[in-house]
């Protein structure tokens, strides 16, 4: 999740919300590729999500300025939630299909549901 959200947060700004999603999400599906032919222990496994979020701490952008921060809708948090179940329920019903191994991988993109998606704020009228 660390790439997800670097790669999200870095294209955001010069990305439509369509492209940084499916880079980032891209980006997501090949660490997991990539982390699942490297057979960690589990030492190994902990040190790199360890240094994987503290780099994802260290080259995330800087917080949104407050004259910029969006006022999200009442019904934002209730899509976000059902968004995240959905995925959550897709994943669980395919697992039959992807194996034990993907769906366990892909479960921590269910997350993405509660992604934010909007960076810039509405056009003021």
């Amino acid at each position: 999740m660390a790439v997800f959200s670097i790669v999200y947060s870095r294209s955001a700004d010069r990305l439509p919300m369509a492209f940084s999603a499916l880079a980032s999400s891209g980006s997501f599906l090949l660490s997991l590729y990539v982390l699942q032919r490297a057979a960690l222990s589990f030492g190994s496994a902990w040190i790199m999500g360890f240094l994987a979020i503290s780099i994802g701490l260290i080259i995330a952008p800087n917080k949104v300025p407050p004259k910029l921060q969006i006022r999200y809708p009442r019904w934002d948090l209730p899509a976000c939630i059902f968004s995240a179940t959905a995925m959550v329920l897709i994943i669980t019903l395919s697992a039959s299909v992807l194996g034990p191994e993907w769906s366990g991988l892909l479960s921590a993109d269910s997350g993405f549901g509660m992604a934010p998606v909007r960076i810039r704020p509405p056009s003021t009228r």
